[in-house]
């Protein structure tokens, strides 16, 4: 089950979508977890996840650089505050945080029109 549900979150993360998305919650509520190991696990995993789609997306041309190389530095900005930030708040607390974040991009999917 723990490696089918990496498979799945991998296959997500490759998409762009976040395998995170998936992965916390399925090591949180289906292995027992700690919500704290389970975002360490999924930042150790995503690593290799990363790496091999960007290889993909590389070599089909779907990658611009320069946005890329942008919105990396902007993510090691917010990487580093939010690790500040969760190791300081309460477990109770960054459970509640991420399952809002994760209630919030759920109702924009369904808000959200396709472009095509």
């Amino acid at each position: 089950m723990m490696f089918l549900s990496s498979v799945i979150s991998g296959a997500i993360g490759g998409m762009g979508i976040g395998g995170g998305v998936v992965l916390i919650p399925v090591l949180t509520g289906f292995f027992g977890i700690g919500q704290r190991e389970a975002q360490f696990i999924n930042l150790v995993y995503f690593i290799p996840v990363a790496i091999c789609a960007l290889i993909v997306h590389k070599k089909s041309g779907s990658l611009e650089w320069k946005k890329a190389m942008f919105m990396a530095a902007g993510g090691v900005v917010g990487a580093w505050s939010g690790s500040a930030i969760a190791s300081k708040i309460g477990l109770g607390l960054l459970k509640r945080l991420f399952g809002a974040f994760l209630f919030v991009i759920g109702i924009m999917q369904f808000k959200t029109k396709d472009k095509k």
